[in-house]
């Protein structure tokens, strides 16, 4: 099975205690692993869509999957289309910080 749910963005966002909670609900199935970084070349890409597809098992409605690393561009290349070319119907969740700037 592959995701059909990847939750990206910033780093120290609350991107850990949404994966936690809605591997909570009992149609959602988290990757065990919150930050599999496979869209990441440098990171887990070469280990093939048979180990990314290892970490969705079970039965659930939605997989899921959190890794905050897929929004560093420039640093880490390419995270979109291969996103795409793996998962085209997954729905993203993109979790931004926001800061009150007191002047």
């Amino acid at each position: 099975m592959l995701p059909n749910l990847i939750i990206i963005g910033a780093m120290k966002c609350a991107t850990t205690s949404l994966h936690y909670y809605l591997n909570l609900h009992p149609e959602i199935l988290m990757s065990p692993e919150k930050e599999l970084n496979f869209f990441v070349l440098e990171r887990n890409w070469r280990k093939g869509i048979k180990w990314y597809k290892s970490n969705f098992t079970g039965k659930a409605r939605v997989y899921g999957e959190s890794s905050p690393n897929y929004t560093m561009y420039p640093f880490f290349d390419g995270v979109p289309e291969r996103i795409y070319s793996v998962a085209p119907d997954a729905r993203l969740i993109y979790i931004l910080e926001f800061s009150k700037n007191s002047s």
